[in-house]
């Protein structure tokens, strides 16, 4: 217990030192690189599409009590529809985000409603939009980070999470220090949240866990869609029956039986 909880503070520290040297010294490289009121427009920007990654609402702690639940359980099954069905939450959050992005933009290039100096609204918009697109593929990312938690190996997601965020750190002072302006320096965090985040982590959650499926579980896979649809077939054939001679209802007991609990069924879904 005490090797673990080690374990989780000499990670969270590590995430810690990478996330202070990311503020000071990407800070200080575009202060060099920028003029002040752009590297102001810059902040803006960013804290507007800080915003797009509070859109989960704290649902992704939800998603690691569930995983760490069934894991707890001895239940596969059940782990492996949690994670299936986070994803595709997931992806779908992902996809609001973008559009809540795009519609910001359009709005900020046709009514300039952001407090920007050096950028115009066009400009303004299009790295609006690009670091909202970063904010949904980081967001996304979000229901397979949880894993670990639900497997109890905290402190490995934490590191490999300080892994990704020291290559993305990497690349934004590789294209800022070659003097990338907003919208180029928005691409580079995309593309390193795809090559670096995505690539790391995914390639780890295969290594680690080669029986674990990554990939969404739609409705129907989850039982939603199935249920459903097989609910709405007994319901259409038993209130068909209605119309039947009653010499034509089961007649054994058990065909009986089946028949009066098949109503009961039907009559609750129509009362609710």
């Amino acid at each position: 217990m005490l090797g673990k909880t080690l374990q989780n503070f000499a990670s969270q520290l590590l995430s810690l030192l990478i996330s202070i040297g990311d503020r000071f010294l990407l800070t200080a490289v575009l202060l060099r690189m920028w003029p002040t009121d752009l590297f102001a427009d810059w902040t803006t920007l960013m804290a507007w599409s800080g915003l797009l990654g509070l859109a989960d609402l704290g649902f992704v702690i939800f998603v690691g009590n569930r995983l760490q639940k069934a894991f707890g359980l001895g239940d596969e099954v059940g782990f492996q529809r949690q994670v299936g069905t986070a994803a595709f939450i997931y992806v779908l959050l992902g996809l609001l985000v973008i559009v809540i992005a795009a519609l910001l933009a359009a709005i900020e290039s046709a009514s300039p409603f952001i407090s920007v100096r050096s950028l115009n609204s066009s400009e303004a918009a299009l790295a609006l939009f690009s670091l909202g697109v970063m904010q949904a593929v980081q967001t996304t990312k979000s229901a397979f980070t949880q894993i670990y938690r639900g497997r109890g190996e905290f402190s490995h997601g934490v590191i490999i999470d300080s892994v990704s965020t020291l290559c993305i750190v990497v690349s934004a002072l590789a294209a800022a220090g070659c003097g990338a302006g907003p919208r180029v320096l928005a691409l580079t965090y995309i593309a390193s949240q795809l090559v670096f985040a995505w690539g790391i982590l995914l390639t780890d959650l295969r290594r680690r866990y080669p029986n674990l499926r990554l990939w969404p579980l739609a409705a129907e896979r989850f039982g939603i869609a199935r249920g459903g649809a097989r609910h709405a077939m007994v319901c259409a054939h038993l209130c068909a029956s209605d119309n039947l001679a009653a010499g034509a209802r089961p007649v054994s007991e058990r065909g009986w039986a089946r028949w009066a609990h098949g109503r009961n069924i039907c009559a609750s879904s129509h009362a609710g």
